[in-house]
């Protein structure tokens, strides 16, 4: 793998990993803020229901009757509305309902709405549908009755949902413009190391006389620089060694040339002794 692509490879994941930060803090953020409007707009709307309630109450309920024989009256009351309510005794046993599927888990806001404390939990049914329990206490005449509104908000997981889509086409989309364009640039920043790279490779092959072409005033051309000054010192170098070879040549043809002469007269003599004949007695 060389190293524009070793560039190019970390640019993309650096921006896939920037991109995937920024999208999961933006859509997280943004349905907290979603979520909040929504428990602030319900807690009004419970707010409001309770004020019909008791108004109801008021004005139906006479002493002799209990308040819980109101619970499927005051659900029938709210029917039309796009809340749910629950009524409960004060021993919270469900009295009446018009929710489309009973919740069974635990229901710790009732609990704490029989202590006189407005709760808003939030929870997923076992369907995976999300709803929004508002509980609180109406009391007429010493009696009490557990109130629990209930509102489907599962468009804020859709909205979630579409907002993850939506980052990953945008990121999807930006991932092959900035692909396009890190590798265009690394094209054009790795240009001058090729050249760098291509003059080094003709150095090695014995061109001691290539140079590069550089006059940029960044590292590069400063790199480039201090690489044609070493080439430089290098030709010198070669050229000195070359030189001294000749030299050294030279000296050696003289000496062999200086020493063949006195050999080869010594040569001769030394065959005329072997080809004359003479008296081994003198």
């Amino acid at each position: 793998m060389n190293f524009s692509v070793k560039i190019s490879l970390t640019y993309l994941c650096i921006y896939l990993m920037v991109i995937t930060a920024v999208g999961i803090t933006v859509t997280e953020n943004s349905c907290e803020r979603m979520k909040e409007q929504e428990v602030h707009r319900s807690v009004a709307e419970a707010e409001n229901i309770r004020s019909n309630i008791v108004l109801y109450l008021m004005n139906s309920h006479n002493n002799e009757a209990p308040i819980t024989d109101f619970a499927e009256s005051i659900v029938d009351l709210f029917s039309n509305t796009s809340n749910y309510l629950e009524v409960f005794d004060e021993q919270l046993t469900l009295l009446a309902t018009n929710l489309p599927a009973l919740y069974s888990g635990s229901r710790e806001e009732l609990l704490a709405a029989n202590t006189n404390q407005r709760s808003v939990i939030l929870r997923h049914d076992d369907l995976g549908k999300y709803y929004l329990f508002v509980s609180f206490v109406v009391e007429i005449d010493n009696q009490r009755l557990v109130i629990s509104m209930v509102k489907e908000i599962s468009h804020l997981d859709e909205q979630k949902q579409n907002d993850y889509i939506f980052f990953l086409e945008v990121g999807l989309i930006g991932l092959f413009i900035v692909a396009i364009v890190v590798m265009v640039t690394t094209r054009i920043l790795m240009k001058p190391i090729k050249e760098l790279d291509q003059a080094a490779q003709s150095i090695a092959a014995g061109n001691f006389a290539e140079r590069v072409a550089l006059s940029t005033n960044d590292e590069v051309g400063s790199l480039a620089l201090q690489f044609n000054l070493m080439a430089a010192e290098v030709e010198n170098k070669i050229s000195e060694l070359q030189e001294e070879t000749h030299r050294q040549q030279r000296f050696v043809d003289n000496l062999t040339h200086e020493l063949r002469t006195p050999l080869t007269s010594i040569i001769g003599y030394a065959d005329l002794l072997q080809k004359m004949a003479y008296d081994e007695k003198l």
